[in-house]
Protein backbone atom coordinates (compact mmCIF):
# COMPACT_ATOMS: atom_id res chain seq x y z
CA UNK A 1 0.00 0.00 0.00
CA UNK A 2 1.28 3.07 -0.99
CA UNK A 3 0.47 7.03 -0.25
CA UNK A 4 -0.67 7.28 -3.69
CA UNK A 5 -4.09 7.90 -4.59
CA UNK A 6 -5.22 8.85 -0.97
CA UNK A 7 -7.21 11.86 -1.16
CA UNK A 8 -8.69 13.06 2.05
CA UNK A 9 -11.58 15.77 2.44
CA UNK A 10 -10.73 18.99 3.11
CA UNK A 11 -13.24 20.81 5.21
CA UNK A 12 -13.04 24.29 6.66
CA UNK A 13 -9.92 23.85 9.05
CA UNK A 14 -8.15 21.64 6.78
CA UNK A 15 -8.17 17.58 5.96
CA UNK A 16 -11.06 15.82 7.49
CA UNK A 17 -10.12 14.51 11.19
CA UNK A 18 -11.67 11.66 11.04
CA UNK A 19 -10.92 10.60 7.51
CA UNK A 20 -7.38 11.15 8.58
CA UNK A 21 -7.60 9.25 11.94
CA UNK A 22 -8.96 6.43 10.45
CA UNK A 23 -6.23 6.61 7.80
CA UNK A 24 -3.69 6.11 10.17
CA UNK A 25 -5.32 3.77 12.18
CA UNK A 26 -5.39 1.28 9.61
CA UNK A 27 -1.87 2.36 8.92
CA UNK A 28 -1.14 0.80 12.35
CA UNK A 29 -3.22 -2.15 12.16
CA UNK A 30 -1.59 -3.19 8.96
CA UNK A 31 1.86 -2.46 10.47
CA UNK A 32 0.93 -4.32 13.64
CA UNK A 33 -0.26 -7.55 11.26
CA UNK A 34 3.50 -7.41 9.51
CA UNK A 35 5.21 -7.16 12.89
CA UNK A 36 3.23 -10.16 14.11
CA UNK A 37 4.22 -11.78 11.09
CA UNK A 38 8.05 -10.87 11.66
CA UNK A 39 8.02 -12.25 15.17
CA UNK A 40 6.24 -15.72 14.23
CA UNK A 41 8.91 -16.14 11.59
CA UNK A 42 11.86 -15.30 13.81
CA UNK A 43 10.13 -17.77 16.57
CA UNK A 44 10.40 -20.21 13.53
CA UNK A 45 13.52 -19.28 12.61
CA UNK A 46 14.90 -20.04 16.51
CA UNK A 47 13.18 -23.39 16.40
CA UNK A 48 15.21 -24.68 13.34
CA UNK A 49 18.20 -23.07 14.55
CA UNK A 50 17.49 -25.34 17.90
CA UNK A 51 16.86 -28.32 15.78
CA UNK A 52 19.89 -28.07 14.04
CA UNK A 53 21.89 -27.48 17.26
CA UNK A 54 20.05 -30.89 18.48
CA UNK A 55 21.19 -32.37 15.03
CA UNK A 56 24.94 -31.83 15.78
CA UNK A 57 24.98 -32.91 19.05
CA UNK A 58 23.41 -36.36 17.63
CA UNK A 59 26.01 -35.96 15.26
CA UNK A 60 28.62 -35.86 17.94
CA UNK A 61 26.95 -39.08 19.65
CA UNK A 62 27.55 -40.83 17.03
CA UNK A 63 24.39 -41.42 14.67
CA UNK A 64 24.07 -41.41 10.72
CA UNK A 65 26.42 -38.40 9.67
CA UNK A 66 24.63 -38.88 5.90
CA UNK A 67 20.94 -38.54 7.21
CA UNK A 68 22.26 -35.90 10.18
CA UNK A 69 24.19 -33.97 6.83
CA UNK A 70 21.37 -34.02 5.09
CA UNK A 71 18.79 -32.85 7.78
CA UNK A 72 21.30 -30.08 8.87
CA UNK A 73 21.92 -28.57 5.35
CA UNK A 74 18.31 -28.85 4.96
CA UNK A 75 17.37 -27.25 8.45
CA UNK A 76 20.05 -24.40 7.72
CA UNK A 77 18.51 -23.48 4.26
CA UNK A 78 15.13 -23.41 5.17
CA UNK A 79 16.55 -20.98 8.05
CA UNK A 80 18.28 -19.37 6.26
CA UNK A 81 15.47 -18.87 3.34
CA UNK A 82 13.44 -17.66 6.48
CA UNK A 83 15.82 -15.31 7.08
CA UNK A 84 16.11 -13.80 3.81
CA UNK A 85 12.10 -13.77 3.76
CA UNK A 86 12.22 -11.83 6.95
CA UNK A 87 14.80 -9.49 5.82
CA UNK A 88 13.13 -8.70 2.67
CA UNK A 89 9.60 -8.35 4.38
CA UNK A 90 11.23 -5.93 6.92
CA UNK A 91 12.87 -3.64 4.02
CA UNK A 92 9.61 -3.58 2.43
CA UNK A 93 7.77 -2.66 5.37
CA UNK A 94 10.62 -0.48 5.86
CA UNK A 95 10.05 1.13 2.98
CA UNK A 96 6.24 1.52 2.85
CA UNK A 97 6.35 3.20 6.27
CA UNK A 98 9.03 5.72 4.90
CA UNK A 99 6.81 6.76 1.59
CA UNK A 100 3.22 6.56 3.68
CA UNK A 101 5.29 9.09 6.29
CA UNK A 102 6.53 11.14 3.42
CA UNK A 103 3.04 11.73 2.11
CA UNK A 104 1.41 12.32 5.83
CA UNK A 105 4.18 15.55 6.24
CA UNK A 106 3.75 16.55 2.71
CA UNK A 107 -0.21 16.50 3.42
CA UNK A 108 0.30 17.77 6.37
CA UNK A 109 2.53 20.32 5.09
CA UNK A 110 0.06 21.07 1.97
CA UNK A 111 -2.96 21.50 4.58
CA UNK A 112 -0.77 23.94 6.78
CA UNK A 113 -0.64 26.25 3.75
CA UNK A 114 -4.20 25.85 3.31
CA UNK A 115 -5.10 26.55 6.45
CA UNK A 116 -2.57 29.74 6.50
CA UNK A 117 -4.25 30.81 3.32
CA UNK A 118 -7.46 30.74 4.64
CA UNK A 119 -6.56 32.67 7.76
CA UNK A 120 -4.58 35.24 5.16
CA UNK A 121 -7.77 35.75 3.68
CA UNK A 122 -10.16 35.76 6.56
CA UNK A 123 -7.43 38.90 7.43
CA UNK A 124 -7.71 40.57 4.16
CA UNK A 125 -11.38 40.28 4.74
CA UNK A 126 -11.51 41.95 8.01
CA UNK A 127 -9.30 44.56 7.00
CA UNK A 128 -11.72 45.61 4.21
CA UNK A 129 -14.60 45.61 5.96
CA UNK A 130 -12.89 47.46 9.04
CA UNK A 131 -11.80 50.31 6.37
CA UNK A 132 -15.37 50.65 4.94
CA UNK A 133 -17.28 50.76 8.60
CA UNK A 134 -14.66 53.35 9.01
CA UNK A 135 -15.14 55.24 6.17
CA UNK A 136 -19.08 55.09 6.47
CA UNK A 137 -18.99 56.11 9.91
CA UNK A 138 -17.06 59.21 8.67
CA UNK A 139 -19.68 59.73 5.72
CA UNK A 140 -22.21 59.87 8.47
CA UNK A 141 -20.18 61.83 10.94
CA UNK A 142 -19.77 64.61 8.44
CA UNK A 143 -23.86 64.42 7.39
CA UNK A 144 -24.70 64.71 10.97
CA UNK A 145 -22.03 67.51 11.47
CA UNK A 146 -24.25 69.32 8.15
CA UNK A 147 -27.33 68.63 9.63
CA UNK A 148 -26.56 69.81 13.19
CA UNK A 149 -25.53 73.17 11.52
CA UNK A 150 -28.45 73.39 9.31
CA UNK A 151 -30.74 72.84 12.21
CA UNK A 152 -28.92 75.74 14.11
CA UNK A 153 -29.43 77.89 11.46
CA UNK A 154 -32.93 77.26 11.63
CA UNK A 155 -33.43 77.43 14.99
CA UNK A 156 -31.65 81.01 14.82
CA UNK A 157 -33.76 81.72 12.35
CA UNK A 158 -37.10 81.10 13.77
CA UNK A 159 -35.83 82.49 17.35
CA UNK A 160 -34.98 86.03 15.42
CA UNK A 161 -38.29 86.24 13.44
CA UNK A 162 -40.85 88.58 15.20
CA UNK A 163 -44.21 87.06 15.96
CA UNK A 164 -47.20 88.77 14.48
CA UNK A 165 -49.29 90.84 17.10
CA UNK A 166 -52.47 89.00 18.14
CA UNK A 167 -55.35 90.95 18.18
CA UNK A 168 -57.68 90.38 21.40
Amino acid sequence: MTSTGIIFKTEKDGYDKEQVDKYISRLSEEYQKAYNEYQNISSINSTLLDECSRMKRQEELGMDPDVIAKTLLSAETMAQKTIDDAHFEAAALKLEAQQLLDGAKAESEQAKEFSQKIVNDAKIQAAKMIFRTRRNIEQVRKAMELAMGGMDKLLAFTTTKKEPAVSA
